[in-house]
Parts: C-alpha cells; sequence; structure tokens
C-alpha cells in the first residue's frame, strides 16, 4: 500500500494555508502547516516531508533562511523546497540557487500549475535520491 505523500505547507497567510491545505488535501496529499519560517524548519526537523511549499516574506525566519538552513542540514537537503511567492522570480533568482529549491511560483499561483509542479518535484527527488 503507497502512502500519500506529505506536503509541509509554511506561509504566514492563513487564507493561502487553508487553499493549500484544502486543495491539495483533494488531490491525494497528507498536509502539515507552519505559520512562520522558525516553526516550518522546526516541521522539517521532526516530520522530514516528502516537499515544502515555502512562502519567503515571513515573520520570524525568511523563507530564503529556512532554505538556506536546509540546504545545509544533512538531514534536510534531500527534502525539496518550491517557493510559493508574491516576489518576482527573476528578482530573486539569485537568492533561491540552493540545491534543495526545485521549483518557484509566483502568488497567485495556479491550481493546476501547483499540482504539476509538485508531481514534477516529487518524481524528481525520488529519482535523484533512489
Amino acid at each position: 500500500m503507497q502512502t500519500q505523500p506529505l506536503i509541509l505547507c509554511v506561509d504566514d497567510n492563513k487564507t493561502i494555508i487553508s487553499f493549500l491545505v484544502n486543495y491539495l488535501s483533494r488531490n491525494g496529499y497528507q498536509i502539515l502547516t507552519a505559520f512562520d519560517g522558525e516553526e516550518g524548519l522546526a516541521k522539517m526537523k521532526e516530520f522530514h516531508p516528502d516537499l515544502t511549499l515555502l512562502d519567503l516574506n515571513m515573520p520570524k525566519m525568511t523563507g530564503f533562511d529556512v532554505a538556506y538552513a536546509a540546504h545545509n542540514d544533512p538531514e534536510l537537503i534531500n527534502i525539496p523546497i518550491v517557493i510559493l511567492s508574491a516576489l518576482s522570480q527573476a528578482h530573486n533568482k539569485e537568492r533561491h540557487e540552493l540545491r534543495n529549491v526545485y521549483d518557484y511560483l509566483t502568488k497567485p499561483v495556479n491550481p493546476a500549475k501547483l499540482l504539476s509542479v509538485i508531481d514534477n518535484t516529487l518524481k524528481e527527488s525520488k529519482r535523484l535520491h533512489a
């Protein structure tokens, strides 16, 4: 029996978290949530999700800080991260060229595109770390 992939959604916007929880759980994923970077990093360490969806502008610890911390932690580096941010990708390209950051989606995110990116990221991560 195959288990549902576990996705950690990290965003300080409760409306976005609510959308992600509802939409992704209806599409076959288990969801964990965190509302700031510190909580997100702690949950990455505790639960080792299959993928993390990460906002960049958050209180306590930015998404960039979370991505760098995970990139530098041997236990977390293989957890793929997909950035979800209102910031333009071109403006922040140099900030997210980390091995664990697989993709970057600009908010508001297209739901079909989100599912496609999640599916492709999970497949690529599995292939690279098998």
